[in-house]
């Protein structure tokens, strides 16, 4: 990204890399080199001679990272002098000993040195007393006469063609200095003319005997070194015995003659003899050649092996050459069955008596489940940044970067830049990590979608290198191997260039331990991610390999160079080995000596039960070959009896008579309780044994996580009665009637499981329930069909997809417990758990008395005391609710552990009663999961009915815990969401939900966890004992049984459902099925209303909406009634239903209604917010309950019963200027979009000044959410007419706040006065009223009508349904857009609306109807009043809002004055006439300028019209500049004649007298003057004053000049110099402490 190069200068780099490396191999030895880079391997020192050029490292270009040198021109004139060349010059250099020296430089220019600039190399073999030769690197001269040299490039942009350069130094010569000299133009400016030079260096080849070994990687191996992994010294960990690790190493002649091996062997190792030479050098290398040898380490027991190299010869270095060697043996295998032989070598693991690849096959062929054991798991955990090597030992090449500033190193050179560049890499939850990241990388998290899931992240480096590489061990070989990762290219399809950016192309090979490639898998170019995908195109690979190793190494490679683009995410890397489980009991068959189950061991149902002594393993052992498997065993035939293709050890019916071998087996065991047989452990008789097998002895790394699990032997703990050993102690009896520890009961030698007819005279099969499925009466189930490969055929199998026969239930169900021993249980889920959240749906019994657990585990779970109090427990403290729970009644319980907060909350139908403070989290716990029971022991069952149990990872919000209480939910791509209400439950992943019992649905008494996507069979709570389970009663949703309010509605005696509970709780969901009428405030997270349903809204109250409303049938809103939608709240688009909205409007004939309508037509089941017209959503409705048709009529005038109304009156205003011309003429058929404000007059049923409301109703589908269509855009600095499209007010603050990109954040509001009684315009009353963020001002009638009429009416704060009013576009203009977070349910009849027509505020309501008002702001406000000399009132408005706003103009906060009258007053803030004008804090100091306009001479006042949250004794006065007083209007009108014309710089208004305040001088005859003649002041004291001091002030109070007087001199003359023309005022003191200001000017 930032620190990338073009793909030309990449390739060059590699290109480089590839030279250098050639170099050094090449037999040369490096000499002296100089990277620039301060790094160790700097070691060629050198002096740099500026003259007047610059020399100095530089980072832009550069070939080994970070730095090069730059070398910069001069500006001097000096025509043809050197002293103006800077040059570099290297240490002289002794190279006596060497030869075939040779001197290599990289440069390069930036494309800017002109045509007289060159770059020179030069040598001197004098240590620079003379540089008798000289290499023109860079050609700028173009010379062709003066100076041509051998070597000429031309100067070009980016790394010079030709470059590196060779110089080879001529042999014979002893020693060298090399100059590099920037030769430039004389006599011209060079300043900005540059070259640069990197990695210059110095080789040659000792004279002489020399060598060197090198290990792995070409990596030299230095004498007498300890063994380093770098290498290849240190051979690492290996399986003893069966993984021998092979390294290659070299020996290469670096000298000018033949190295000759002397050594016997020419190889010498001593020390351990785990270390092996399998492959000699040869005894004689030439120069320049090299020669390898191998040494193998192959382990034979654990522990670390050394041993020493040694390699005697004739070099003249050192004889012999020694180096350390060393590696680990360790040990991965079990042996599992303790024959003395490990698993990888055994060929009956369990000694069953069954070879493991007959297990595996059989498995296989019957579509057993698979056990995966991981080996390699790599999720790279959740949280911030780390290392790759976190999780497990891995390796990577690339450098890490932790985002701080660290020290750089050789390997690292960057770590001084946080930023993610090239070759770096991190292990963190986001890619936004580099200053340019935001430009060109994936925006979104891991592949996991955890916001805080870590993903690898790597900057490729300009080298192919190993992203990630990891060791495996353990692996059974020539079992398939399973390897899976995701993957990610970090650019975006929108970053810049991508078309030519590279694309990432992972190479993952698997090696032996020796390094041998086994097979390698490639994934071809990555794609870019979606632009604005936050989940990423992670892209998934995965597949099967079969290899013949049980140790290797996974490397993750990078095929493509780096450079431009090819940066990627690794994720969820997972190396498995699937092995086959037929039974799904977590123990391969390979390793099971139950592989069915069924209580019988293997070793019993293959007939070698009588090897096995009651072990269920092969116990009189046999092995002469040492392969792990009993003799007698190599050759015995595995039976099935009855032919069904299921060997007897698979087959849950070895026989086929219907009845379950483990109910046939009669395996007794003398360690069982009294009466036991193996049938007891079929719990839910599917005919698999029930429970855990939780034996740990055998270790191994089965989830990949990198620690140790145990498992078993595969026999159940039900059927095991030796725990944690392996096999079973005394598995049955040999005692008749049983037979090799299984009974047979007639003694005919064929035991109970296998014979059809087990007393010899009946078939057992006609004794059960299944006799109809043997039709032929052979004993046997009719068919051979056994799809499900368990052995119990098809006709009896209830469900072939799983191992058994399970119970099969899937509806709307809940669970009765008895609370005697029945409940559910599940694995031990909640554990050192920092947050959890956990409820359930109950129903207590009439007949509970005693305490009994609802859900949960010992450390957190929620149960009923024996008062039948709700509790919830945790770390064993306890929270209760003190009210007792009704019984016979459905109630919703749950708790919220929140860790992170330090707080503990119980809920009782979604509300929390009460919390507690809590630290840590929910400590480790081993206890299952458990539903209606006490988790930890056989008692507290609960009594009663249970239903929707969920537990969650996360401590839910209140707001998340509310909207999933009245439905059940489920997973919509990821995320939570209802099933009532269709929209996803805000971050909420489903991930989150760790379990979800619906109690719906049952297979082999598991209850399904609903979090995965398939029915569960084998994993969920299951169920014990339980005999109840019937029909869903739970209100998920509240569905109306009845007409009434809507507690009434919805009241249920047959399903015991409280109705008031709706009412009680806002988050209810309801299902309306029947008509409503609903009287009080009602508020609910969802509602259904189906067609032909209505809801009367009366009493003035609201219907408010939090999440969801699908409307088919009818709302009416009546009166003041709102529907409220709040700010989550959607209308579903394919509502066909409707409201009505009663709305007042003016009964003026001749006044305007200015609306905007809440509804639009019904014309979209699809979209919302589509429009209306006038007279298809507007109706009569001076009778409200049966709203009537309007008639719209030609001409001015509109009638009353029946309504007509005069379409003349509908306008509609163009978004163009501000004046009257852009009003545009509709009709009641023009279509209107949805904001957009319209006018119409009265019907006359009001005469002037009257006032008299007409009551209208819209009817339409209800507008809500975003509305932000084109018609409601506004230009730069145009008006546009608009109004309040939803059926609830809005908040005119939230209003502007939304839309002051757009607008200036002043609402005009038309009003027309009440007194008004014509059409014509020039004789209208009425105004446009002001309102923004700082308050509102009452209205004043326009230029361009009659002046006559007023209104003391303040816009108030809250918009009512269907206002309509002016906007002003701001500079910029914009969309103007409304959102239902500006609504509100503030009634017309609340002071704080802004009703046009509000009735009086004696207005009475009932006590649940109550507004939605907000505590009023603290802003301290004054309301300045103007009375101009025509009577004219203005009233100004200046609020003090603190930090929100200042002296400026300021959007939202100043309202411009739209409306200036002939006699007029307002604020002037720079270039803006204000009406309203808010500013920062109060400041005493402060002063506004208040400009006039007067259309004759005459009297003015000013006065206070009201104050707000102002201090009492704070004085306000109005300054006047004329004669430079002071006047409190806090105490009195200010009055004033002023003259006809516009007055500004007058008068202003402040808050303090200031220091130009004068005394009484009245009684003095003391004149101030300015002489312009003499240029002087003059003081004319008729009365011999002793004037002391004399002060000039400019007219804004600047002080501009002081004098000390004392003087009683008659004419007192002060000189003035260099002071501009304009009005000063010049203020005196005299001795008794009066002053006197005079006003005076200066030409």
């Amino acid at each position: 990204m930032k620190k990338k190069h073009p793909k030309k200068f990449s390739n060059f780099l590699i290109i480089f890399v590839c030279l250098f490396s050639s170099i050094m191999v090449n037999s040369q030895r490096l000499i002296n080199y100089q990277g620039f880079d301060e790094s160790s391997i700097d070691t060629w020192n050198y002096t740099t001679t500026l003259n007047t050029g610059t020399i100095e490292t530089n980072t832009s270009t550069y070939v080994s990272s970070p730095n090069s040198l730059r070398l910069g021109g001069s500006n001097t004139v000096l025509a043809l002098s050197l002293l103006d060349d800077p040059y570099i010059t290297f240490n002289n250099v002794d190279i006596s000993g060497y030869t075939n020296v040779s001197v290599n430089i990289y440069f390069s220019t930036n494309g800017t040195p002109d045509d007289n600039d060159d770059l020179f190399l030069d040598i001197s073999y004098n240590n620079g007393l003379t540089y008798p030769t000289s290499i023109k690197l860079i050609d700028g001269k173009n010379s062709t006469t003066s100076d041509v040299y051998g070597f000429t490039h031309s100067a070009s942009a980016g790394n010079t063609v030709g470059s590196p350069y060779t110089f080879s130094v001529p042999n014979g010569n002893s020693q060298i200095r090399v100059r590099v000299r920037f030769d430039e133009a004389d006599g011209l400016n060079n300043t900005a003319d540059y070259y640069f030079i990197d990695n210059v260096s110095l080789h040659g080849t000792p004279i002489g005997n020399h060598l060197e070994v090198l290990g792995t990687n070409n990596t030299n191996i230095a004498y007498n070194s300890s063994a380093n992994s770098s290498n290849g010294t240190d051979f690492g960990e290996t399986q003893i015995i069966t993984d021998p690790v092979t390294r290659t190493f070299s020996i290469k002649n670096i000298g000018t003659t033949t190295i000759n091996l002397t050594g016997s062997p020419l190889i010498q190792l001593t020390g351990s003899s785990d270390f092996t030479v399998v492959q000699n050098p040869s005894s004689s290398i030439n120069t320049s050649n090299s020669s390898s040898f191998q040494i193998r380490f192959n382990p034979s027991s654990i522990g670390i092996k050394t041993a020493q190299v040694s390699i005697a010869s004739n070099s003249d270095d050192v004889s012999p050459f020694i180096f350390t060697i060393t590696g680990k043996g360790i040990q991965t295998f079990f042996d599992s069955d303790g024959d003395g032989i490990f698993d990888n070598v055994d060929i009956d693991d369990d000694n069953d008596g069954i070879r493991d690849s007959m297990e595996e096959a059989n498995c296989n062929s019957l579509n057993g489940n698979k056990v995966n054991y991981k080996f390699l798991y790599e999720t790279f955990g959740a949280g911030t940044r780390t290392t790759i090597n976190t999780t497990y030992n891995a390796l990577t090449t690339y450098c890490y970067e932790d985002g701080t500033v660290g020290v750089n190193t050789p390997e690292c050179p960057n770590l001084n830049l946080t930023d993610l560049n090239d070759g770096k890499y991190t292990v963190g939850p986001s890619a936004q990590i580099a200053s340019w990241a935001p430009t060109y990388w994936h925006m979104g998290g891991d592949h996991t979608g955890n916001p805080n899931g870590r993903m690898a992240i790597f900057n490729a480096s300009y080298t192919p290198g190993i992203f990630y590489t990891a060791t495996i061990t353990g692996a059974l070989p020539n079992i398939p191997i399973t390897y899976s990762f995701w993957v990610l290219n970090l650019d975006r399809t929108d970053a810049p260039g991508i078309a030519t950016r590279l694309r990432p192309n992972v190479r993952v090979e698997f090696r032996d331990m020796s390094n041998n490639l086994i097979t390698y898998v490639e994934t071809g170019n990555i794609p870019p991610t979606t632009a604005g995908n936050l989940a990423g195109n992670w892209q998934h690979f995965t597949a099967n390999l079969n290899l013949n190793v049980s140790s290797f190494r996974v490397i993750f490679i990078n095929n493509e160079t780096g450079g431009t683009g090819n940066d990627l995410a690794l994720d969820d890397i997972l190396i498995s080995q699937t092995l086959c489980d037929l039974d799904n009991d977590g123990i391969a068959d390979v390793f099971d000596l139950d592989s069915d189950n069924d209580g019988i061991p293997d070793v019993v149902e293959v007939g070698l039960g009588n090897l096995s002594n009651g072990k269920a393993y092969l116990h009189n052992w046999v092995d002469i070959n040492q392969n792990g498997m009993h003799d007698t065993a190599e050759s015995h035939i595995i039976p099935d009896n009855d032919g069904d293709g299921v060997p007897n050890y698979l087959d849950l019916d070895s026989d086929n008579d219907s009845i379950f071998d483990v109910d046939e087996s009669w395996a007794g065991n003398i360690n069982a309780y009294l009466g036991y047989e193996n049938g007891d452990g079929d719990i839910n008789g599917d005919g698999v044994g029930d429970g855990p097998e939780s034996e740990t002895f055998r270790n191994k790394d089965t989830n990949g996580d990198g620690i140790l699990e145990g498992f078993g032997d595969g026999i159940l703990d039900i059927y095991d009665y030796a725990f944690n050993i392996y096999g079973n102690n005394n598995q049955g009896t040999n005692v008749a009637p049983f037979n090799n520890y299984v009974k047979d009961t007639d003694g005919d030698g064929i035991p109970d499981y296998l014979d059809v007819m087990s007393d010899g005279v009946t078939f057992d099969i006609s004794k059960t329930l299944y006799a109809h499925l043997d039709t032929n009466n052979d004993g046997i189930i009719d068919g051979n069909s056994d799809i499900d490969g368990d052995g119990i055929l098809d006709a009896f199998d209830t469900n072939n997809a799983v191992f058994g026969s399970p119970r099969n239930l899937e509806r709307k169900l809940f669970i009765a417990f008895d609370g005697r021993n029945d409940y559910g249980s599940d694995t031990s889920i909640i554990s050192n758990w920092q947050n959890a959240s956990l409820m359930a749906w109950i129903n207590i019994n009439n007949a509970f008395t005693s305490q009994g657990v609802i859900v949960g585990q010992e450390k957190f779970q929620i149960r009923i005391n024996n008062s039948k109090q709700v509790e919830v427990v945790a770390n064993g403290n306890t929270l209760n609710y003190s009210t007792p729970l009704n019984t016979s009644q459905w109630i919703h319980v749950g708790a919220v552990y929140d860790g992170n907060n330090g707080v503990l909350k119980l809920y009782v139908n979604g509300q929390m009663i009460n919390s507690t403070s809590i630290s840590g989290s929910i400590t480790s716990d081993s206890s299952l999961f458990t539903i209606a029971k006490n988790p930890i022991a056989n008692n507290q069952y609960f009594k009663g009915k249970i239903d929707e149990v969920r537990l969650f990872n996360i401590a839910l919000t209140d707001a998340q815990f509310q909207k999933i209480v009245y439905q059940e939910i489920e997973n919509n791509s990821g995320q939570i969401r209802g099933a009532i209400i269709p929209k996803n439950v805000p971050s909420l992943p489903w991930a989150n939900l760790v379990r979800y019992f619906k109690m719906d649905n049952y297979k082999d008494d598991i209850i399904d966890n609903h979090t995965t996507i398939t029915i569960d069979t084998n994993a969920g709570a299951k169920i014990y004992n339980v005999k109840t389970i019937a029909i869903q009663e739970a209100p998920m949703p509240f569905i109306t049984e009845q007409i009434g309010d809507f507690p009434i509605a919805v009241n249920s005696i047959g399903k015991e459902i409280r109705g008031l509970d709706i009412s009680d709780y806002d988050w209810s969901i309801v299902h309306v099925k029947h008509n409503i009428i609903s009287t009080a405030n009602q508020i609910d997270l969802g509602m259904i209303v189906d067609s032909n349903v209505q809801i009367n809204v009366t009493s003035d109250s609201k219907l408010q909406n939090d999440w969801y409303l699908k409307l088919n049938g009818k709302i009416d809103l009546e009166g003041y009634s709102q529907l409220l939608q709040t700010t989550d709240s959607d209308l579903d688009v394919a509502s066909s239903g409707s409201i009505e909205k009663d709305q007042k409007g003016t009964g003026n004939l001749y006044n305007y209604n200015y609306w905007s309508s809440p509804v639009s037509t019904v014309s979209s089941f699809v979209e919302n917010n589509t429009g209306f017209t006038v007279g298809g959503v507007l109706r009569d409705g001076t009778n409200p309950a049966s709203p009537q048709s309007i008639t719209w009529i030609s001409g001015l005038n509109g009638s009353a019963n029946p309504m007509k109304l005069a379409r003349y009156w509908l306008y509609k205003f163009a978004n163009l200027t501000s004046d009257y011309s852009n009003w545009q003429q509709i009709n009641e058929n023009t279509i209107l979009k949805t904001g957009q404000g319209f006018t119409m007059k009265g019907n006359g049923i009001a005469t002037a000044p009257n006032v008299v409301t007409q009551n209208y109703v819209f009817t339409g589908k209800p507008n809500n959410g975003l509305i932000n269509n084109s018609t409601i855009q506004i230009g730069a600095n145009n008006i546009n007419l608009t109004g309040n499209p939803y059926p609830s007010a809005i908040d005119a603050n939230e209003f502007i706040n939304n839309n002051l990109s757009a607008i200036t954040g002043t609402l005009y509001f038309w009003e027309h006065y009440a007194s008004n009684s014509t059409h014509v315009l020039s004789a209208y009353q009425g105004g446009y009223a002001a309102r923004n963020l700082v308050g509102g001002v009452a209205p004043v009638t326009p230029i361009l009508i009659s002046g006559l009429g007023s209104s003391s009416r303040i816009p108030g704060r809250y918009i009512p349904v269907a206002q309509g009013y002016f906007v002003k576009g701001n500079s910029n203009g914009g969309q103007i857009i409304y959102q239902n977070s500006q609504r509100k349910f503030i009634k017309e009849t609340n002071i704080n609306s802004n009703e046009m027509f509000r009735a009086d505020n004696n207005f009475t309501h009932s006590n649940n109807n109550s507004d939605d008002e907000e505590a009023p702001d603290t802003f301290a406000k004054i309301r300045l009043g103007y009375t101009g000399s025509t009577n004219f009132h203005r009233q100004l408005l200046l609020g003090f809002m603190n930090e929100n706003a200042d002296d400026n103009y300021n959007l939202g906060y100043d309202g411009e004055i739209i409306d200036i009258q002939p006699n007029d007053i307002y604020f002037q803030s720079g270039t803006y006439k204000l009406v309203i004008q808010g500013v920062g804090y109060f400041n005493t100091n402060a002063s506004y300028a208040l400009n006039i306009k007067s259309s004759q001479t005459g009297i003015v006042n000013f006065m206070i019209d009201g104050l707000e949250n102002f201090d009492v004794n704070q004085p306000i006065y109005i300054h006047d500049n004329f004669d430079n007083s002071y006047h409190n209007i806090r105490l009195m009108n200010y009055s004033v004649s002023i003259p006809a014309g516009e007055i500004t710089n007058r008068f202003s208004l402040r808050f303090s007298n200031g220091t130009l305040s004068s005394g009484n001088f009245e009684s003095y005859s003391t004149l101030v003057f300015f002489n312009s003649n003499e240029k002087e002041i003059e003081i004319a004291n008729h009365k011999n004053l002793q004037i002391e001091e004399a002060t000039l002030f400019s007219i804004l109070g600047q002080k501009i000049n002081h004098w000390k007087i004392n003087s009683f001199e008659s004419s007192i003359k002060l000189p003035v110099k260099n002071i501009e023309t304009g009005v000063y005022i010049v203020k005196v003191k005299t001795n008794d402490g009066n002053y006197l200001s005079e006003k005076i000017i200066i030409k």
